[in-house]
């Protein structure tokens, strides 16, 4: 490996470490479903890997990493025994150190080293991408194995080993271990080896074809040299059973709140499935929305329109530009394997971030993570196209006529287009920068204030939380809202936490959550933000046990 090959790595890791502690620093909380992924650690920490991958509906991979890093916080007596956030944004963060460094040994192959180091600088400062790593969740881990398996696909293309698919195979079944839907990416490598096998086959008849086969078959050995281990010590008995257990289709058990006691286990199902209504009779509604009012929405047109918009946030609007730039100044030039690959890999991955809008309603950046990763490297060779026109309008311009008249040439500059080239580089990059570090959720820093608030509160009473961030700092017992139907049974509920825009609303659930807070009162406001994005959260002081003298418990 030449040294600036090697200072090329060394760079991108000091300059993402350095950014995600930066973010880190400022964060105020974690993602949303970072307290789902606290509820499995937890689980993890309790019952151990084997029983919490038995009962939950999705991989443990994450929690099982986030477990390893909350130990060795602990160990050096970095963080409080209640704190949750700062293990999960950690064990988030590390991986996004990696990832750039990973990054650009792929785009290499792809778009050579210029335009991969500047799509792997492009792929460290973009705001949703940077962002995983303090979102607490699973999608940075999950994208660093997505990253190791096309990497080492792409030296296979590039005339390397079988072995180097076996690593892939092997990268893929760790991701699977992360997110069941990870079961996408070695279907789209295999699409891209079976264009391969085509190729051949076009070119010199069948038998050149089987090489490109068998590799598909090396590539599904190192899938199942992970997951056949881990899912049969997980009890799965059946090839059926074992591919559930990986995707995560299995029925949910009754959870626990948030930092249950050690000896704690789940409720029995008619201790609490009883009807709820409110006294005009209406029923009462348990859920993270109300299923009156959505935001979804339907159809192929608008799922494609909100793919497209993902992939604008994940590459911003200027990067899709230049991606869409670099693709172009492609054209003309024959496809190799490796751009057969990102075609196949894009293409597959669209389309099934496409049929899964479609069906659902939603779509996010995270799911066409591996889009954006690609996208990056042509981004980087747009960069590269449009130094060389800013260097062309510039020596056009008069300034820089000729190696005798122009101005910098004078000044000893040697290499004017790899300076353009360069500068053009550094405003893509420095115009994602404000927005990649301005502060992580800092208009909902008060549910992290109230989870402190009540971490500093007498007894231990628990807590029923609509958004539950409170219990990553407050280690106190907390149901989320979806639970409320249990956490309303149990004596030892005495918290309500909930923001007041929740209280305001004209549904269902907005009725239930006002009737609950009526039953206590208000011990704590904390407010964060400005203007529209203000965030009220009021904690109340209750008792359940005045439901039942309301009335609004009525058994199945």
């Amino acid at each position: 490996m030449k040294v600036r090959f090697g200072w090329c790595i060394v760079g991108l890791a000091v300059a993402a470490t350095g950014l995600q502690g930066l973010m880190l620093a400022r964060a105020e909380l974690p993602a949303a479903d970072a307290t789902r992924f606290a509820a499995v650690a937890q689980s993890i920490e309790r019952v151990g890997v084997r029983e919490t991958w038995r009962s939950e509906p999705d991989p443990v991979g994450f929690s099982l990493w986030a477990v390893v890093v909350r130990r060795a916080l602990l160990a050096a007596g970095l963080i409080r025994a209640s704190d949750w956030a700062a293990p999960l944004q950690l064990a988030s963060a590390l991986p996004m150190a990696a990832l750039p460094a990973m990054v650009f040994l792929l785009l290499t192959r792809m778009v050579g080293r210029s335009g991969a180091l500047a799509g792997a600088a492009f792929f460290t400062v973009a705001t949703e991408v940077a962002r995983l790593g303090v979102a607490g969740t699973c999608d940075s881990l999950l994208l660093l194995f997505q990253v190791l398996a096309l990497w080492a696909c792409g030296e296979y293309l590039a005339g390397g080993s079988r072995r180097w698919l076996v690593g892939a195979g092997v990268a893929c079944g760790a991701a699977m271990l992360v997110k069941g839907t990870s079961a996408l990416l070695p279907a789209a490598i295999c699409v891209s080896l079976g264009w391969e096998a085509i190729l051949r086959v076009r070119q010199g008849g069948v038998q050149r074809s089987w090489g490109a086969l068998l590799a598909a078959g090396f590539l599904v050995a190192g899938c199942l040299a992970v997951l056949v281990p881990v899912v049969a010590a997980s009890g799965a008995a059946t090839p059926q059973a074992a591919w559930q257990r990986v995707c995560g289709a299995r029925v949910e058990e009754p959870a626990l709140p948030l930092n249950a006691p050690a000896e704690a286990r789940p409720l029995p199902p008619p201790a609490w499935q009883d009807h709820w209504r409110l006294e005009n009779g209406e029923w009462m509604t348990f859920g993270k929305k109300d299923p009156q009012e959505s935001i979804r929405f339907s159809g192929w047109l608008p799922a494609g329109w909100e793919l497209f918009r993902e992939l604008m946030q994940g590459l911003l609007p200027w990067g899709l530009v230049l991606a869409a730039w670099g693709i172009c100044s492609m054209r003309g030039k024959p496809w190799r394997p490796i751009d057969r690959l990102a075609i196949a890999v894009s293409g597959v991955w669209c389309v099934a971030a496409w049929w899964y809008a479609t069906g659902t309603g939603y779509l996010s950046t995270r799911h066409v993570l591996p889009v954006v990763v690609l996208g990056c490297g042509w981004c980087g060779l747009g960069m590269l196209r449009a130094g060389r026109l800013a260097w062309r309008v510039w020596r056009r311009s008069g300034l820089g006529g000729g190696t005798d008249r122009g101005w910098l040439w004078a000044a000893g500059v040697a290499n004017v287009r790899r300076l353009w080239t360069a500068s053009v580089a550094a405003a893509v990059l420095a115009a994602a920068l404000p927005r990649t570090l301005a502060p992580f959720h800092a208009y909902r820093a008060a549910h992290r204030q109230a989870g402190l608030w009540l971490a500093a509160a007498a007894g231990n009473d628990a807590v029923l939380d609509t958004h539950a961030w409170t219990a990553l700092y407050s280690g106190r017992s907390t149901w989320r809202f979806d639970q409320a139907e249990r956490a309303l049974v149990e004596p030892g509920t005495a918290w309500l936490v909930v923001e007041e825009r929740e209280l305001t609303g004209s549904g269902r659930r907005a009725r239930t959550l006002r009737a609950l807070a009526e039953t206590g009162e208000l011990a704590a406001r904390f407010v964060s933000g400005t203007g529209r994005r203000q965030t009220r959260v009021a904690v109340y002081r209750w008792n359940p046990v005045q439901l039942a003298r309301r009335g609004w418990r009525h058994a199945r």
